[in-house]
C-alpha cells in the first residue's frame, strides 16, 4: 500500500510531514508513503505581511483543494494555521502529540527581550506577536519580516533587525542549535494551535481516517478542540490578534486568553483552570465568559471596527 501524502514545500512543512510519517511507519510498517509539495499563497507571496494579505487559507487552500480532488490521500497542516470551520468535504482525522506552543525571542546579541535598548527592532509579521510586544515594550520597532524560520534567522544575523520573534516549535522541528528567550503568556499567549499538526483526510474515508487516528494524542487533541471552540466563541476573524491556549498540566487544564487594542494601551489577559478530565464546551465557555467579563469583547470589537473601516477605505490593516 503506498499513500501520497500532501504539503507545503518549505523546510519545516517537510519536518512536520516526515514526523507524521514516522509515526504512521512505527504502527504499520507495510505502508509506503510519498511526499507531494504543493506551493500556497503564502508560499508565492513571501513579502506582503501576513496581516496585509487580503484573503483566508493562505497557508492551507491549494494543499486542501489538492486532496479534495483526490491528487493526495491525506495531507499535513500546522493546525496554527488551519481554519476553526473545516471544508465540510474533509476531515481533521488526528492530532499527533503536540510540540512547545511557546512563542521566543531571538536576538543578534544574546540579550533577553527586558534588555534590549530603546529604539531596537524586532522583526515578525504576527499581529498578535506586534501588538503584545508593543503593550509590554512600547519603545520598541516593530518590523514586518516574512520569509521560512532559516530565512527570518538570517535576516536577523544580517543585521536587518536586533531580533526576531518565531514559534520555539519551529527552531525544534528544524533542529537549530540557537540561543533565544522563551516568551511566558503573561507577555505574549501564543496562537491558536501553535505547536501542534493537523492531519487531515477526506470526509467518508474510513480506511485513511481508521490508520492517521492510530497516531493521535487524546490530550494533545483535546488543547486544540478548547483553543478552537474558543475562537469559534470569540468569532475572531484572521486580522484579530487573539492568544489562545491550553495546557494540560496534571489534573488541570489551563486556559489562557490575551489581546492588545489597537492603540497598544489596554489588555485583557485571563486564566481559566478547570479539573482534567472535562468537556471540551465547558471548558471553552468558562474562559470565553471570564475574557468576556473583563472586557475582552471591547478589544475584539475594536479591531473588527478598524478592519471594517479599513476595507471601506480600499487600505489594510
Amino acid at each position: 500500500m503506498k499513500l501520497r501524502v500532501g504539503t507545503r514545500p518549505s523546510e519545516l512543512s517537510i519536518k512536520q510531514t516526515l514526523e507524521v510519517i514516522d509515526a504512521l511507519r512505527s504502527k504499520h510498517h507495510d505502508i509506503e508513503f510519498e511526499i507531494v509539495k504543493i506551493k500556497t499563497k503564502g508560499d508565492i507571496d513571501r513579502k506582503t505581511p501576513l496581516y496585509d494579505m487580503p484573503v483566508k487559507g493562505i497557508f492551507e487552500k491549494e494543499v486542501d483543494l489538492a486532496l479534495i480532488r483526490g491528487d493526495v490521500d491525506f495531507v499535513v497542516h500546522s493546525l496554527k494555521d488551519y481554519p476553526t470551520i473545516v471544508d465540510s468535504q474533509l476531515e481533521l482525522a488526528s492530532v499527533p502529540r503536540r510540540k512547545s506552543p511557546y512563542d521566543v525571542i531571538l536576538c543578534k546579541e544574546h540579550k533577553r527581550l527586558s534588555e534590549l535598548p530603546s529604539g531596537a527592532v524586532i522583526g515578525t509579521s504576527s499581529l498578535r506577536r506586534m501588538t503584545h510586544l508593543k503593550y509590554f515594550r512600547p519603545d520598541l520597532n516593530v518590523m514586518p519580516i516574512r520569509g521560512n524560520v532559516d530565512t527570518r534567522i538570517r535576516k536577523l544575523w544580517r543585521g536587518e533587525c536586533d531580533a526576531i520573534i518565531i514559534a520555539e516549535v519551529g527552531i525544534q522541528r528544524l533542529g537549530l542549535s540557537l540561543e533565544y528567550e522563551v516568551l511566558n503568556f503573561d507577555i505574549m499567549v501564543p496562537a491558536a494551535g501553535q505547536g501542534a499538526l493537523a492531519v487531515v483526510c477526506r470526509k467518508g474515508d474510513s480506511e485513511i481516517k481508521s490508520l492517521l487516528k492510530s497516531i493521535e494524542d487524546p490530550p494533545s487533541r483535546f488543547e486544540v478542540e478548547v483553543e478552537r471552540k474558543i475562537l469559534r466563541h470569540l468569532r475572531a476573524g484572521c486580522r484579530t490578534p487573539i492568544g489562545v491556549n491550553v495546557r494540560i498540566q496534571g489534573d488541570k487544564a489551563i486556559a489562557s486568553i490575551s489581546s492588545v487594542s489597537p492603540d497598544g494601551k489596554l489588555k485583557v489577559y485571563i486564566i481559566e483552570g478547570h479539573e482534567y478530565p472535562c468537556s471540551i464546551d465547558d471548558l471553552a465557555y468558562k474562559a470565553y465568559m471570564k475574557f468576556k467579563d473583563n472586557g475582552g469583547l471591547e478589544i475584539i470589537e475594536l479591531w473588527r471596527e478598524k478592519d471594517m473601516f479599513s476595507t471601506l477605505r480600499g487600505v489594510t490593516t
